[in-house]
């Protein structure tokens, strides 16, 4: 069985040898957040929004 130490030399070669795709992989990654991100930034937005409307109609 591998230790810490020995998994992330092994870890740290394969992306060493692996640039574009441990750089395509980060940038999906990243992306990814921040589209969730977003999602939910315009949902909670659109909620308060509709809940002021409502309550100013009545």
């Amino acid at each position: 069985m591998m230790d810490f130490h020995e998994t992330f030399t092994v870890a740290m070669e394969a992306l060493r040898a692996n640039k574009l795709r441990a750089m395509l992989t980060s940038l999906g990654v990243i992306i990814g957040s921040a589209s969730i991100v977003l999602v939910v930034t315009v949902a909670l937005t659109s909620k308060k929004f509709v809940l002021q409307q409502i309550e100013s109609v009545g």
